[in-house]
């Protein structure tokens, strides 16, 4: 019998059946991480398919790839560490792993991607129904900053860190050429992006074969470095101090292996950030004030 795990977005749960014989790596991935907390982003171009981040990596490529999408189809991108679920018949902007299907109350989730496109970072829950729905509790902070780091991620995966809502305070930072937060929070929607993907080619660089250590950590703390300078605007202050901890940690590395785990808790770090700040941005407003001058 196939497995079903339950899915919920907002006020809607659905359940999902998993291709555990079409797409077992994927799908095996995503059971280890259950039961998995998150938020709801919608796709930006790609039609009305909701976003969610998920913390892990898979590096062993696609399985049971597809582009073109049928309503209820629930996909991973691993470059992306999204699981994707199509709300609709949409022709697909690349292939991604078709990892299951909803089998019940697609209609539901159907109706909170729409809302989600007025209000985004609706709260997600995977989980599999025969297992208690409680998240795996945060470790405490460790020695290395790499456990610091995580540590830190592993909170805010779930609770909303407070230098979000001192980021909008106009009262305790930057303020833009016009008086509003608005720009250091888009500066900082920008480079939790950017900085995310720049640490995440950094990774792939760093997993081929061959590569010098050492100059991947020179590189990586220059780049580092620039993205504190970026991050200064942003008003984001405990991200800025664990940037600038970053940088002086990439220096004292001594293994492949150090850099990649810090690497990675860098990149779940940021991506998940970066999900905790659109729901903040105004998108419907911002969209319509562009037609309206560009008409």
């Amino acid at each position: 019998m196939a497995r079903e795990l339950k899915l919920r977005v907002g006020d809607e749960v659905a359940t999902v059946v998993l291709f555990e014989d079409k797409a077992p790596k994927s799908c095996k991935r995503l059971v280890e991480s259950l039961p998995l907390k998150s938020t709801a982003i919608i796709a930006k171009v790609a039609g009305l398919e909701i976003m969610i981040r998920v913390p892990y990596f898979l590096d062993t490529g696609g399985e049971n790839e597809i582009t073109a999408q049928e309503a209820g189809n629930v996909c991973f991108v691993p470059g992306a560490q999204n699981v994707c679920v199509f709300c609709d018949q949409l022709p697909g902007l690349g292939p991604c792993s078709w990892i299951g299907k909803i089998t019940e109350n697609l209609e539901g989730i159907q109706r909170e991607a729409r809302k989600c496109k007025q209000q985004q970072g609706a709260a997600v829950d995977i989980y599999e129904a025969e297992r208690p729905d409680n998240p795996p509790k945060s470790g405490a902070p460790g020695k290395t900053l790499t456990e610091k780091l995580r540590a830190v991620r592993e909170r805010m995966w779930t609770e909303k860190p407070w230098e979000i809502a001192e980021a909008l305070d106009k009262s305790k930072g930057y303020t833009d050429s016009w008086g509003s937060s608005f720009f250091p929070t888009l500066y900082a929607w920008e480079e939790t992006v950017a900085s995310r993907n720049t640490f995440l080619t950094l990774r792939t660089v760093l997993l081929e074969s061959g590569t010098d250590l050492n100059t991947v950590k020179r590189i990586a703390k220059h780049l580092v470095d620039l993205y504190v300078s970026y991050f200064r605007m942003t008003n984001m202050r405990d991200t800025t101090g664990l940037l600038r901890e970053v940088s002086g940690e990439v220096e004292r590395l001594s293994s492949k292996a150090e850099l990649q785990e810090l690497l990675e808790e860098l990149i779940r770090y940021v991506g998940r950030l970066h999900y905790w700040i659109e729901p903040i941005m105004p998108w419907g407003e911002i969209i319509r004030a562009f037609e309206s001058a560009a008409s």
